[in-house]
């Protein structure tokens, strides 16, 4: 069954198409890499799916629900999380205290009448677990603009795992992390993959390939190719797009 769908998406900035009429299904649990050459317009897909900007035609389908104008805080909301391609975490504030921030939202969605008695307990309960998921359990009174680079940008895949989303949308996470840091990616995965849907942005092929059930092959805003990592890697236009000879 599929979670989320489009149908005609497009996009244009000054009269260039970044996504041009895609068709785009993914399925409950599965993981879904999308890849293609820098300006294939992936960054613009997702934006639109998490409503960071919106389309100029087509439809955006979420649970059978019509999101298209849906702001981006409600598809949160719905149990949509997105974290960027460039780091955004909240270096002020300690590791814990970012982590917290998404506890608190799920927390409060869990229910309203409930949050005066569980903000303390379930809020630490739901942050310590995703900082001891992503490795970063023994930073948490650090603040987060002391971490390196790359545990920055695991803190915040903390941050959307605390949300408890059905679907996690990850956009080059894997930029800046060290081989050991990309080992404990994997392991994150890993462990998620079995409740939730996976949406994967990533320049890192070993990886896409070795964790994708399937993937999406983006080129000048369109699709052009969609299967499985076996397929894709032998499919001809997807080596002479993107993959090389």
């Amino acid at each position: 069954m599929s979670i989320l769908s489009t149908r005609d998406l497009s996009k244009s900035f000054g009269g260039i198409a970044a996504v041009d009429g895609v068709d785009f299904s993914v399925k409950e649990r599965e993981i879904r890499g999308i890849i293609g050459p820098n300006g294939a317009g992936k960054t613009t897909l997702v934006s639109l799916l998490s409503g960071r900007i919106r389309p100029d035609s087509g439809r955006i389908i979420y649970r059978g629900v019509d999101i298209t104008g849906s702001p981006s805080w409600k598809r949160v909301r719905l149990g949509i999380a997105y974290t960027f391609q460039i780091t955004s975490v909240y270096p002020g504030l300690t590791v814990y205290e970012n982590a917290a921030i998404g506890a608190q939202m799920r927390a409060r969605q869990e229910s309203a009448s409930r949050w005066a008695r569980v903000r303390e307990s379930h809020v630490e309960e739901i942050s310590r677990e995703c900082l001891r998921l992503t490795g970063l359990e023994s930073s948490w009174h650090k603040p987060a603009g002391e971490l390196a680079y790359g545990h920055q940008r695991l803190l915040e895949i903390a941050i959307g795992l605390a949300l408890d989303p059905p679907l996690l949308i990850l956009d080059e996470p894997t930029q800046g992390l060290s081989e050991s840091e990309i080992e404990e990616f994997i392991r994150l995965v890993g462990h998620i993959r079995v409740r939730k849907t996976i949406i994967l942005i990533e320049h890192n092929m070993p990886l896409v390939m070795a964790l994708a059930d399937r993937i999406t092959v983006m080129d000048q805003g369109r699709v052009l190719a969609e299967d499985d990592p076996a397929r894709i890697r032998q499919d001809r236009r997807v080596q002479e797009a993107y993959l090389g000879e």
